[in-house]
């Protein structure tokens, strides 16, 4: 039986160490593999992270503080990778506290189809800005 590998993501916000070195694999195994594929050099191919939602999974103030800890080390990893960057896609809510009441935005963990609009926005403009620029 062969052990199964979580992609780096959401599911490791409590446990940041894990996803800094999972997501940092990642890079470097995506940048070798489709560089192997296509037959060329890749190895500083753009990456663009997005972040998750400050309210993902809840818009307590807890699950708040969580996310609001892991989108940093998002951030902390766009700085310290080379052509990694990060959009901040963390202030576009999938819940809201009205009232003491988390309230989803959609099914609490996945943006709506506004914020999944402003989302392409803003990886179109971190394209344009430091990709394309």
């Amino acid at each position: 039986q062969h052990e199964v590998h979580q992609p780096a993501g959401e599911c490791d916000r409590n446990d940041p160490c894990e996803y800094t070195k999972a997501f940092e694999f990642f890079i470097k195994d995506l940048r070798r593999d489709l560089s192997a594929a296509v037959g060329r050099d890749l190895s500083n191919l753009p990456v663009i992270i997005g972040e998750i939602s400050r309210t993902s999974g809840s818009a307590d103030v807890n699950a708040v503080a969580v996310n609001e800890a892991f989108i940093a080390v998002q951030r902390a990893l766009a700085q310290k990778l080379d052509n990694v960057y990060c959009i901040a896609s963390g202030k576009l809510d999938v819940n809201l506290l009205i009232d003491g009441v988390n309230k989803p935005t959609q099914d609490g963990w996945h943006w709506a189809t506004e914020e999944m609009f402003t989302l392409g926005e803003l990886a179109g403009k971190c394209i344009v800005d430091n990709i394309l620029g």
